[in-house]
C-alpha cells in the first residue's frame, strides 16, 4: 500500500513539473499535447500578473499549435486548435488589462488561421477563421476601451479575408468578408465613439471589395460592394456626427482616406496602398512613420500593424511577417530590436517571443520547452512531500 502511495506521489510531482500549471507573478508555462506525425505542441496554463502561457492541441500531419489560457493583468496568450495537413494555428483566450490574444482555428491544407478573443482595456484581439487551400484568415473580436480588433472570415483558394468586429471607445475595427480565388476582402463593423470601421463584401476573382459600416460620433466608415473579376469597389456607409466616408485615390498632407491608394503626411487610412508619416492604416500595403496598421503589408517607424508583412521601428505587430525596432509581433515571422513576438519565427535584440523559432540577443522565448526552475521547484516539493511515505514504506519492509 505504501509503495502505491509513494508511486502516485512521485508521478504527481513529475507531472506538475513538466506540463500543466497555474502561475502568478512572472512566469512561463509550456505543456501538454497529443500529437501525431511531425508536430510541435506546447501546453496549458492559467496565469495572472505578468506571464506568458502557451497551450494544448491535437494535431495531425505537419503542424504547429499553441494553446489555451485565461489571463489577467499583463499577459500574452496563444490558443487551441485542431489541424490537418501543413498548417499553423493559434488559439483561444479571454483577457483583461493589457494583453495580446490570438485565437481558435481549424485549418486544412497549407494555411494560417488566427483565432477568437474577447478583450477589455488596452488590447489587441485577433479572431476566428476556417481556411482551406492556401489562405490567410483573420477572425472575430469584441473589444472595449482602446483596442484593435480584426474580424471573421472564411476563405478558399489563395485569399486574404479579414473579419467582424464591434468596438466602443477609441478603436479600429475591420470587418467581415468571404472571398474565393485571389482576392482581398475586408468586412463589417459597427463602431461608436472615435473609431474606424470597414465593411462587408463578397469578392471573386482578382478584386478588392470594401464593405458596410454604420458609425456614430467621430468616425470614418466606408462602404458595401460585391465585385467580380479585376475590380475595386468601395461602397455604402451611413454616418452621423463628424465623419468622412469615401473613396479611391491618392491623398497627401493631413487627411483621412479609407480608400485604395497612396497616402503621405498625417493620415488615417484603412485601405489598400502605401502610407508614410503619422497614420492609422488597417489595410493592405506599406506603412512608414508613426502609424497603426492592422493590415497586410510592411510597416516602419512607430506603428501598430496586425497583418501580413514586415514592421520596423517602434511598432506593435500581431501579424504574419517580420518586425524590427521596438515592436510587439504576434504572428509568423522574425522580430528584431526591442520587441514582443508571440509568434512563429526568429527574434533578435531585446524581445519576448512566445512561438516556434530561435531568439538571439536579450530575449525571453516561451516557445517549445519547459520552465526548468518551476520543474526543479515542484520536483523538490514532491520529494519533500513523499519523504514521510518513503519512511513508512521502509519501516513496513523491515517489520
Amino acid at each position: 500500500m505504501e509503495s502505491i502511495i509513494l508511486s502516485i506521489a512521485i508521478f504527481i510531482g513529475v507531472l506538475l513539473g513538466t506540463s500543466v500549471g497555474t502561475f502568478s507573478g512572472s512566469s512561463i508555462s509550456a505543456g501538454v499535447g497529443a500529437s501525431s506525425g511531425s508536430t510541435i505542441s506546447a501546453g496549458v496554463g492559467a496565469s495572472s500578473g505578468s506571464s506568458t502561457s502557451v497551450g494544448v492541441g491535437t494535431f495531425g500531419g505537419s503542424s504547429t499549435s499553441v494553446g489555451v489560457g485565461t489571463f489577467g493583468g499583463s499577459s500574452t496568450s496563444v490558443g487551441v486548435g485542431t489541424f490537418g495537413g501543413s498548417s499553423t494555428s493559434v488559439g483561444v483566450g479571454t483577457f483583461s488589462g493589457s494583453s495580446i490574444s490570438a485565437g481558435v482555428g481549424t485549418s486544412s491544407g497549407s494555411s494560417i488561421s488566427i483565432g477568437v478573443g474577447t478583450s477589455s482595456g488596452s488590447s489587441i484581439s485577433i479572431g476566428v477563421g476556417t481556411s482551406s487551400g492556401s489562405s490567410i484568415s483573420i477572425g472575430v473580436g469584441t473589444s472595449s476601451g482602446s483596442s484593435t480588433s480584426p474580424g471573421v472570415g472564411t476563405s478558399s483558394g489563395s485569399s486574404i479575408s479579414i473579419g467582424v468586429g464591434t468596438s466602443s471607445g477609441s478603436s479600429t475595427s475591420p470587418g467581415v468578408g468571404t472571398s474565393s480565388g485571389s482576392s482581398t476582402s475586408p468586412g463589417v463593423g459597427t463602431s461608436s465613439g472615435s473609431s474606424i470601421s470597414i465593411g462587408g463584401g463578397t469578392s471573386s476573382g482578382s478584386s478588392i471589395s470594401i464593405g458596410v459600416g454604420t458609425s456614430s460620433g467621430s468616425s470614418t466608415s466606408p462602404g458595401v460592394g460585391t465585385s467580380s473579376g479585376s475590380s475595386t469597389s468601395p461602397g455604402v456607409g451611413t454616418s452621423s456626427g463628424s465623419s468622412t466616408s469615401p473613396g479611391v485615390g491618392t491623398s497627401s498632407g493631413s487627411s483621412t482616406s479609407p480608400d485604395v491608394g497612396t497616402i503621405s503626411g498625417s493620415s488615417t487610412s484603412p485601405d489598400v496602398g502605401t502610407i508614410s508619416g503619422s497614420s492609422t492604416s488597417p489595410d493592405v500595403g506599406t506603412i512608414s512613420g508613426a502609424s497603426t496598421s492592422p493590415s497586410i503589408g510592411t510597416s516602419s517607424g512607430s506603428s501598430t500593424s496586425a497583418g501580413v508583412g514586415a514592421g520596423c521601428g517602434a511598432s506593435t505587430s500581431p501579424r504574419i511577417g517580420t518586425s524590427s525596432g521596438s515592436s510587439t509581433s504576434a504572428g509568423v515571422g522574425a522580430g528584431c530590436g526591442a520587441s514582443t513576438s508571440p509568434s512563429i519565427g526568429t527574434s533578435s535584440g531585446s524581445s519576448t517571443s512566445a512561438g516556434v523559432g530561435a531568439g538571439s540577443g536579450s530575449s525571453t522565448s516561451p516557445s517549445i520547452g519547459t520552465n526548468m526552475n518551476a520543474r526543479v521547484a515542484v520536483l523538490i516539493t514532491a520529494a519533500i512531500l513523499s519523504a514521510p511515505v518513503t519512511a513508512i514504506s521502509l519501516l513496513g519492509t523491515r517489520r
